[in-house]
C-alpha cells in the first residue's frame, strides 16, 4: 500500500510500459477532481462499451488533456479499471453495466480485468446471480420483470 493517495498534491504514480512503478514530484497540484473525472467517465464506459468509447470522447467529457489523462492513468484501460474499482466502491448506478463491459469485451483476454469482474460479481451479483444475466438483457432491450432490481445496479 502506497502511504498516499494517488489525487494528492502533485504525486503521480507512473506505471511504464515496463511494468515497474516509478513515484514522479509534479511542480503544481492538479485543476481537477480526479473522482469527479472518472464519474463522467463511469458513464461513457457504460453507454457505449469499452470499444466504443474514444480517447476523444473522454477529452471532451472530461476536460482533460490526453497528456493529464495519460498521465495519470497511463493508458484507457488504465483509465477503464479506475472506473470499474470506483464504480464498485460507490456501488454507482452503471456499476453492472460496467461489469458486463469488462466480461464482453476485455475479461476473455485480460486476466486483470477478469479478476476485477470477480471482484464486482462478489460485489454486485453475489446475493442473487441471476440479476447478471437479467441485467445483459435489460442492456440488450428484453424485458425481463426484473427491471427494477437491475436498474439499482
Amino acid at each position: 500500500m502506497l502511504p498516499f493517495r494517488p489525487g494528492d498534491y502533485g504525486l503521480l504514480l507512473r506505471t511504464h510500459r515496463s511494468r515497474t512503478s516509478s513515484l514522479e514530484l509534479m511542480g503544481r497540484a492538479r485543476g481537477f477532481d480526479q473522482n469527479t473525472v472518472l464519474d463522467r467517465a463511469v458513464g461513457l464506459f457504460a453507454d457505449y462499451g469499452y470499444k466504443g468509447t474514444s480517447i476523444d470522447g473522454v477529452v471532451a467529457t472530461t476536460g482533460l488533456s490526453r497528456g493529464s489523462l495519460y498521465a495519470i492513468f497511463g493508458s484507457k484501460r488504465g483509465l477503464f479499471r479506475a472506473t470499474l474499482h470506483r464504480a464498485f466502491d460507490q456501488r454507482a448506478h452503471q456499476a453492472g453495466d460496467l461489469v458486463l463491459v469488462a466480461l464482453l469485451e476485455l475479461a476473455p483476454r485480460d486476466l486483470e480485468i477478469r479478476g476485477d469482474c470477480q471482484q464486482g460479481y462478489a460485489v454486485l451479483f453475489a446475493d442473487d446471480p441471476a440479476l447478471l444475466g437479467a441485467r445483459l438483457l435489460l442492456r440488450a432491450g428484453i424485458s425481463t420483470g426484473k427491471e427494477l432490481q437491475c436498474q439499482q445496479l
